[in-house]
């Protein structure tokens, strides 16, 4: 038995260049922020008016004016795009590489659009003339069944008895 917390060698899991590359990233992204943070204070007379008018807080005709008639006024659309993506996302087929909307295969946590889905029968979404002319002759005769053999009302007591 392994009393170690990594996979064993062979394991699908194990991957042994995995943490010499996770160690390098460890090392890269502090040194690269270290040396934004010095361009920024070296060059920030230069990029500070930039950046100012970019976000629309140079006060022109007041802070909070300024931000949402410039930059504070683009939030809202990057919400309203996030959450269009989001709910794509939420409906999309689950097999990989197929973009179509789909809906949920029973019994699983997946999603199948009418091409992969298991109990779709037939390669287009939409239903023969066939198909509906059956369902609206069975959806007549359930009515006339109806119709002969109407469900039985019973009566409770009668109050005060």
């Amino acid at each position: 038995m392994q009393t170690s917390s990594h996979q064993a060698i062979g394991s699908p899991l194990c991957d042994p260049g995995g943490d010499a590359i996770h160690r390098s990233i460890k090392v890269i992204a502090p040194v690269l922020a270290a040396v934004f943070l010095v361009l920024v204070g070296v060059y920030w007379t230069d990029s500070a008016h930039w950046f100012l008018r970019y976000t629309g807080a140079d006060a022109e005709s007041g802070t909070w004016y300024g931000f949402w008639s410039g930059f504070g006024g683009s939030i809202p659309d990057f919400l309203i795009l996030g959450s269009i993506i989001t709910v794509y996302r939420h409906h999309n087929c689950h097999v990989r590489g197929c973009l179509r909307l789909g809906k949920p295969v029973e019994g699983t946590p997946y999603v199948a659009c009418p091409t992969h889905h298991p109990a779709h029968e037939g390669s287009r979404r939409s239903v023969s003339e066939e198909v509906i002319r059956l369902a609206h002759v069975a959806h007549l005769d359930r009515e006339a069944q109806a119709r002969e053999h109407p469900p039985a009302v019973t009566t409770g007591p009668a109050a005060g008895t």
